[in-house]
C-alpha cells in the first residue's frame, strides 16, 4: 500500500502596508482600530455569505458579495483579495462555472491568508 501526501495549496499573500497603516492611524485614536476590525469582520462575514451563495448558485447575490469584498479589501490594503474578487466577477460575466468554482476556493485561501498575515505586518514603514 502506498500512502499519498496531500499538500494544501498555499497562496503568497501581499498586503499594502501603507494603506493599512493609513487606515489604522487616520485619527490616531482607538476608533481607527475599531473601524479596521469592523472591516475585517465584514470581509469574513461577506465571504461566508459568498460561500453559501455559491453553493446555492445565487449568481446575483454572489455579484453583490464580490463587489462588497472588493471594496472592503481595497480600503483595508488587501489588494490581492480585491483582485481575486474581480476575477470571480469576470467568471460570472463569462458564465464560466468551472473557473468560478476554482476562484471561489482561491478567495477563501487568499482571505484566510490575508486575515492571518495582517497580524505580522509592521506598520512603522
Amino acid at each position: 500500500m502506498q500512502i499519498l501526501k496531500y499538500n494544501a495549496i498555499r497562496e503568497k499573500i501581499t498586503i499594502d502596508r501603507q494603506q493599512l497603516s493609513t487606515l489604522l492611524s487616520d485619527d490616531g485614536s482607538d476608533q481607527s482600530e475599531e473601524l479596521f476590525f469592523d472591516t475585517v469582520e465584514a470581509i469574513a462575514q461577506t465571504i461566508s455569505r459568498l460561500e453559501t451563495q455559491f453553493s446555492l448558485q445565487n449568481l446575483d447575490g454572489m455579484c453583490k458579495s464580490l463587489s462588497r469584498i472588493r471594496a472592503l479589501s481595497l480600503r483595508s490594503g488587501f489588494n490581492q483579495l480585491s483582485q481575486v474578487a474581480t476575477d470571480a466577477e469576470h467568471a460570472i460575466m463569462r458564465n464560466d462555472r468551472v473557473a468560478l468554482s476554482a476562484i471561489v476556493q482561491r478567495i477563501i485561501r487568499v482571505s484566510e491568508g490575508s486575515l492571518m498575515a495582517v497580524w505580522d505586518v509592521p506598520l512603522d514603514a
